[in-house]
């Protein structure tokens, strides 16, 4: 099971108010030794890309007519070299290796 930041945000949120309202606030709120997460900034930057991509639309309609288009009218005849230059830059984009 996966437990999203805002998630774990909400429950720490309705926590707090709830020990609010029973004027109870937890020892860790009072300056004591508390239990933290730390993330690297690697995974701090997954986290935003993660978010940001959340918010993008999954296609990008326009363009998949016009190429859905093309392709049914024979008018779209990509270059093989190119699209493998491509498809290999990509690969190697995703395992961190310098081009």
């Amino acid at each position: 099971m996966r437990v999203s930041n805002a998630q774990i945000q909400k429950v720490l949120e309705l926590h707090l108010h709830k020990c609010r309202n029973t004027g109870r606030l937890p020892s860790c709120t009072a300056k004591a030794h508390c239990d933290q997460l730390v993330l690297s900034p690697r995974a701090a930057t997954i986290q935003q890309v993660k978010e940001k991509a959340i918010t993008l639309p999954e296609l990008r309609k326009d363009v998949v007519q016009e190429v859905k288009h093309r392709l049914e009218s024979g008018d779209y005849k990509p270059d093989p070299d190119v699209l493998a230059t491509r498809l290999l830059g990509q690969r190697s984009d995703l395992k961190g290796d310098p081009k």
